[in-house]
């Protein structure tokens, strides 16, 4: 994404092995409020730049309404039972309230 506006209007966002941290993945979970148009959400690491820590700061960030069109996540790193319940807490709470497609990988 080249500018806030590209990721506002994004469909699709896919970001694999970029070194994403648990900072990082707190932010995205932040900006879930701001991200109308998003369906898709892709997120691959190979690495262990996320920590055990990860999905689960993620998913803290997750209020109620966050991520609105996404109807398809897939997290293809460490998410760990502290990761998983803070997802479905996520969920419980109304984020991505279109989900249909959930795949942890």
């Amino acid at each position: 994404m080249r500018s806030c506006k590209e990721l506002r209007e994004a469909k699709k966002v896919e970001c694999c092995d970029k070194g994403l941290s648990a900072a990082d993945l707190a932010l995205l979970g932040t900006l879930g409020s701001v991200l109308p148009a998003l369906e898709r959400l892709n997120l691959m690491e190979r690495s262990s730049a996320a920590g055990p820590d990860g999905v689960q700061r993620l998913a803290e960030g997750l209020g109620a309404g966050a991520l609105p069109a996404v109807t398809w996540l897939r997290l293809s790193m460490h998410v760990g039972d502290a990761g998983a319940s803070a997802l479905a807490a996520a969920l419980g709470r109304g984020a991505m309230p279109q989900l249909k497609r959930l795949l942890l990988t």
